[in-house]
Parts: structure tokens; sequence; C-alpha cells
């Protein structure tokens, strides 16, 4: 990797870990982390370029992979019930806000009418309360985290296909993030949300790219469809998936993949929206931009121009990836330094999307051997 990419890969891991830092030590231990992330990048990368350091990377990748897999899914009833006890902190309420909004569905009772012990409104968009549901059946929907760890390091493993170190990116992209992790224990749900935003976006990829079955366009649809309305910042992933069917000369199954999933977000967001518009409280995530609320149809604006952008110009599944972070970041971005700015370093952790996508399209680039002396 040119050193440029290096440091991108190691800001993507570090920038929503600075909510953690910043909130348990200082800007001297950030710049460590931060420090550490790219001599650990750079390593990596120095490996790859030889075939002898490749080898080892090769040679231990199933194993490292399964057995830190094995550890996080294991430990998680641990870490989540340290989370839930207030020893280390008041934790999160992402994951009751699930709960409480879903219990509430399954009674017949609306569900944005609740609130958290925090006295948080339900933010998540009816599509997370149906990804939920089993999970919440099953005893909580926060242990949808261990099955999102488990698909994201597939999908991770499954894009890095060409890197000896996968298996270390995937480590280095997943619970190096410290935002992540802590999202992980406390049952939250925005990597979650990401990852299967991210598993749908690449589904409808493989349809339109021809390598999917016929039965496999409406199901593509469907999943994305769910997975766009889980929060508002995904609505850019079925334009994406959309001009992306227009750029590769699919145009039919591309406005019936992401038009279709598109209006399925709309149908479920509607359902819920028209009963109550003023207590919709998913909407209600526009006042993160404080005195800069009015400008919320901007940025969706902008973020939607973005993601049109396979419609003229051809991309891959990297670019894809690639321009959905970009997309997201610029609907997230401006938030998150509002925030910042008024002292809640907890809004780092809403970059958890975009350093995700951000990073493993930075990790996608193709590699270049150095020639043979």
């Amino acid at each position: 990797m040119p050193p440029w990419r290096v440091a991108a890969v190691a800001v993507s891991v570090w920038l929503p870990s600075l909510m953690i830092l910043l909130k348990v030590g200082s800007a001297v231990h950030a710049a460590a982390y931060g420090a550490i992330l790219v001599v650990i990048v750079q390593a990596l990368a120095v490996c790859e370029r030889s075939q002898r350091g490749a080898e080892p990377l090769r040679r231990y990748e199933a194993g490292l992979t399964i057995a830190w897999l094995a550890a996080a899914i294991l430990a998680f009833p641990i870490l989540y019930a340290v989370a839930q006890s207030g020893m280390l902190g008041p934790g999160s309420d992402r994951d009751e806000a699930l709960d409480l909004a879903i219990a509430a569905l399954l009674r017949g009772d609306y569900p944005y009418a609740v609130r958290t012990y925090f006295g948080n409104p339900v933010t998540p968009l009816p599509g997370a309360l149906l990804i939920g549901l089993p999970f919440h059946l099953a005893g909580g929907a926060a242990f949808q985290n261990p099955v999102a760890l488990a698909g994201a390091t597939v999908l991770v493993m499954r894009c890095l296909a060409h890197r000896p170190a996968r298996a270390l990116y995937a480590i280095l992209l997943i619970p190096a993030n410290l935002a992540v992790l802590q999202d992980y224990a406390t049952g939250g749900d925005y990597a979650a949300n990401a990852v299967y935003v991210l598993a749908a976006v690449l589904w409808g990829e493989r349809v339109l790219s021809g390598r999917g079955a016929p039965w496999e366009l409406p199901a593509a649809a469907i999943a994305l469809g769910i997975a766009t309305c889980s929060r508002p910042i995904h609505a850019v992933a079925p334009i994406l998936v959309l001009a992306y069917g227009i750029g590769c000369g699919r145009r039919s199954p591309g406005l019936a993949l992401g038009g279709g999933a598109a209006l399925l977000a709309v149908a479920l967001a509607a359902a819920f929206y028209i009963r109550d518009p003023a207590g919709f409280t998913p909407l209600h995530v526009a006042g993160k931009l404080g005195p800069y609320s009015h400008l919320a149809p901007v940025l969706a604006a902008a973020a939607a121009l973005v993601a049109a952008v396979p419609a003229i110009r051809r991309v891959g599944p990297a670019g894809l990836i690639g321009l959905l972070a970009l997309a997201e970041g610029v609907m997230l971005l401006p938030g998150i330094a509002v925030r910042v700015a008024a002292g809640d370093l907890a809004a780092f952790g809403f970059a958890i999307p975009i350093a995700l996508f951000g990073g493993l399209w930075l990790m996608m680039a193709p590699l270049r051997r150095q020639p043979a002396a």
C-alpha cells in the first residue's frame, strides 16, 4: 500500500475509536493508538509485498479466524452481562430500545411511543425491528451482534480474497475499532445495521452482475429493502444498487432490484409514519445537526448524487463499497462534527458505518508486488 492508503486504513479504525480513547484516556492515548494502527497496517503491507512474508499469513489464516471468532462469540454473554450491570458505566440503551419497540409491536401497540431507561426515543426504523425480532424472541435483540460479527468476518474475508493477510485485516477492521467493540459488548446495533446493509448491497451486485439465480433478484430486493429501512442514513443503498444496474447495462433488473427495495423500505416506514407523524421518532435524527438541522435535506440530496455515480461510471464491488462509505459520510460527518464541537464525544461512534465501509474499500485495492530481482 502507498503511505496515504496505510494512513487512511488506520484512520478508518481510529476515528470511531476516539469515542473510547478520549473518554477513558487523553489525547496522548488517542495519538498513541493511531500510531500503533499505522505501524500494524504498514507491517502487514510489507509482509504482503514478498512471497516469503505472505506464506505464513496464508498458512494460519483459517485457524486465526476461527480462534478469534470463537473467542468473541463465547465472550459475548459475559461482556454483555458486565455492560448491563453498570460496573463500567451506564452502558448503552440501543438494545433496550429495540427490545421495547419489538415488544410493543408484538402487543399491537405503537413501537415508537416507548422510551428507554435513559428517556431516549426509539430511533431504528421498522426494518431494524423486523431483523431484531427473531433475536428478541430468542432472548434479546442484542444477540444479533454475534451473528453480525460472524457475517462481517465472512464478508470481509470474501472481499479481501486476494490479500494474504485478509484474516488480520478483518481483525483490524472489526474488533480493533474500539467503537465497534463497545457496540458489540453493549448490544448496540450500529455495526449490525452496517453489516446487513453491506451484505444486501453485495448480494445486489452479485445478482446484477449475472452471477445469481433468477430467484435471487426478488429475494435480494426484499433483503435490501428491509436492511435499508433500519437507519435513515442507509437510504442511499437502493439508489446505489439501481445506479449500478444502469451502469452495467442491466437497467431493468437494476430498476426491479433497487427500485423494489426502495419501495419496500418506504412502505415499511410509511406504515408506521402515517399512524403518528409527530411521534415517528426515527426522523428525529436530523436534530443531531443542532442549529444546522435545516441542512439535512441538502445533505441527503448530496448523498443521493454520490450514490448515483455508478449510473455514469462503471464500478466494481470495491467501488460500490467506497461510494457507500462516501455517500453515508456526506450525511454523517457534518452531524458528527457538530456534536463533537458541542462536547459530545459519543458522536464519534456514529462513524462506525462509514469506517467499516471505507476501511474495507481501502483494503480492497489490488496488490502490487515488487518485481523479482
